[in-house]
């Protein structure tokens, strides 16, 4: 079951859009292939009329300048830069032709393999060394990015239109014992270049698929790292206003004449606000750093100082007892960091340290 999806999938990709309803998608992608065929079509024509004008010395090696097959060639070659022409015209000043790229390169194929095939006839038929560019003729609609259902229809077409045009003008090779062959390898060449072809349409219609996928998530991404950031400066605004309202209250407080345990409690309240205001400058710095602006301010700090300073935001609430060594010499030492940070990482290496420790137990900080 398995394999018969993945079939369906390469051989008609795009229903799978249609049956998401993901038009969007689909019409983007016939935009892109539409102007994939419009530059293969320039590309194709000038490059066949430019190979036509310059093997023409080459038609010598075929027969005698005044025999009846170089004046067959001739004719051929004419008519082919003739075709190449009024492609580029018509893709030049046409908008409707420009608009409609995938008709027109197939016009184009028809009239030019028709034209072989009747100038191919008049050559000697089936004799004519030119006949058997037939089995190439196929390979041209592998230049075509379309759907399966218009492959098949352009590649027959031509070869159908090749075969029609031969036989209406030498109608005797019609009955030539051997004509079979040249039609199954035809058909052969045609089927070939059917599956060539929708590989090449499968892979561009992947790709195009998987990198609309790509960009859309990408965009996603960015819309909701936006978010993300107006959140953290919303949360830091909301939160900082009354947090800054509190610590000017038990500012006053401790201008007021309190007994110890209100001094206590009053302390406790101070420190921990300080801390969320900490927490909502750190929320502040997250946004700038996930934004791509460097967020840190060195400056030149006591490391003694601040230990005692984080030390001092610990109250012995839970039994713990929290000694401060500064006997060391890195209570004298001297650094630059970011105030902010610092602090940070000795606060959650002391709070972790009483985490750990037992409910009598004691923390020495040194």
């Amino acid at each position: 079951m398995d394999r018969i999806v993945q079939i369906r999938r390469f051989l008609f990709p795009e229903r799978y859009l249609t049956e998401a309803g993901d038009t969007e998608v689909l019409g983007a992608f016939e935009e892109r292939s539409g102007r994939l065929n419009l530059l293969a079509l320039r590309m194709t024509a000038g490059t066949m009329a430019v190979i036509t004008i310059l093997s023409w010395p080459l038609d010598a090696l075929v027969g005698s300048p005044d025999s009846e097959m170089m004046n067959w060639l001739i004719q051929w070659r004419l008519a082919l830069i003739a075709i190449c022409v009024l492609g580029l015209a018509l893709v030049r000043f046409s908008r409707t032709a420009s608009r409609h790229p995938v008709g027109l390169t197939a016009l184009m194929f028809s009239l030019g393999v028709a034209m072989s095939g009747h100038l191919t006839a008049l050559a000697g038929g089936m004799e004519s060394p030119v006949f058997y560019g037939v089995y190439s003729t196929p390979l041209m609609s592998v230049l075509i990015i379309t759907r399966l259902k218009s492959r098949a229809f352009i590649t027959f077409g031509m070869t159908g239109s090749y075969f029609l045009t031969f036989f209406l003008t030498a109608p005797d090779q019609l009955y030539a014992p051997l004509i079979g062959m040249p039609i199954s390898w035809t058909i052969a060449a045609s089927v070939t270049s059917i599956i060539a072809g929708q590989v090449v349409y499968y892979l561009l219609f992947s790709n195009f698929v998987q990198r609309r996928t790509l960009d859309q998530r990408t965009r996603e991404l960015e819309e909701l790292d936006r978010k993300k950031n107006e959140f953290f400066a919303n949360v830091n605004h909301e939160l900082r206003t009354p947090l800054t309202n509190i610590v000017g209250v038990f500012s006053q407080l401790e201008r007021e004449d309190l007994d110890d345990r209100f001094q206590r409690l009053m302390f406790a309240g101070r420190k921990n606000t300080d801390r969320l205001l900490s927490l909502v400058t750190d929320l502040l710095e997250i946004s700038r750093l996930d934004s791509g602006r460097d967020a840190t301010r060195r400056q030149v700090l006591d490391l003694g100082t601040v230990v005692a300073h984080v030390v001092g935001e610990f109250v012995s609430e839970s039994g713990h007892e929290i000694h401060l060594d500064q006997s060391s010499d890195s209570a004298r030492l001297v650094l630059e960091a970011d105030p902010r940070q610092l602090r940070t990482v000795i606060y959650n290496i002391i709070s972790n340290a009483i985490k750990f420790t037992k409910k009598d137990g004691s923390v020495t900080v040194s």
